[in-house]
């Protein structure tokens, strides 16, 4: 499993280091040194976070880390509180991430996710051991996910927020078969207690095979559903506004 680098440290330190980065100009390298007065952060604390920054580039990588041009628009929305702006640029960055697509996906199949147990399953997804540090930066993905209306929270319990797939009607799920001329899904399914076995013809006359061992377990499978999401995506440039 490949590494992502998730946050270390809440999210509210994740925003001042944002700031600090935006009050450069875009691609303007800032020393640690420089990071550090601009954020009152420590070198450790910016060190911690710089890694996430680069995955959903809002940072440039190299020795003096300069801000990208989404991270001066996200800084100057955080220092005018333009709640609109800051939920606008946070979407931007989930909507082009596998793998803040690959989280909310597992969500939109469990429905509901006590809160603890989103948090390790979000360390888990990264390929990181749980420690503190990945604990908080688990919690300050799901703030991002909150910021951008992605999820909700109640009750200790996270949601996918009801405008996404699971609230849509029926007469558009059934029409989702023919997006981008993607042929319906067979519903000749065969389980067994010991193995899935599914045999499917394409379009084009070749066969495909599935096989899943019973021993496959339930994260198993929820990584090998994303994994077909992921091929829609970057294949049929299928997205969430397929179902809107």
């Amino acid at each position: 499993m490949s590494t992502y680098k998730l946050p270390g440290t809440a999210y509210s330190e994740i925003v001042k280091l944002i700031q600090a980065y935006g009050t450069k100009k875009a691609n303007i390298p800032m020393s640690l040194e420089e990071l550090s007065k601009a954020s009152s952060m420590d070198r450790s604390q910016i060190s911690r976070n710089n890694g996430f920054l680069i995955e959903i580039a809002l940072i440039n990588k190299g020795l003096n880390k300069s801000p990208t041009e989404l991270c001066v628009q996200l800084s100057r929305a955080y220092s005018l509180n333009m709640s609109v702006e800051i939920t606008k640029c946070w979407k931007n960055i989930i909507d082009r991430s596998d793998f803040f697509q690959n989280i909310l996906q597992t969500l939109r199949i469990n429905k509901k996710m006590n809160k603890q147990d989103y948090i390790s399953h979000i360390i888990y997804a990264c390929g990181e051991s749980v420690n503190n540090n990945k604990k908080a930066g688990a919690g300050a993905v799901i703030e991002i996910l909150k910021v951008a209306n992605a999820i909700e929270e109640e009750n200790n319990f996270i949601y996918m927020k009801t405008s996404n797939i699971d609230s849509v009607p029926n007469n558009k799920v059934s029409n989702l078969s023919s997006v981008n001329n993607i042929t319906t899904i067979p519903q000749s399914i065969e389980i067994h207690d010991s193995i899935f076995n599914q045999y499917y013809t394409c379009e084009s006359g070749d066969k495909i095979s599935i096989s899943i061992p019973a021993s496959a377990s339930k994260e198993d499978l929820l990584a090998f559903y994303e994994m077909f999401l992921i091929i829609l995506k970057r294949r049929y440039k299928i997205s969430e506004d397929n179902f809107s």
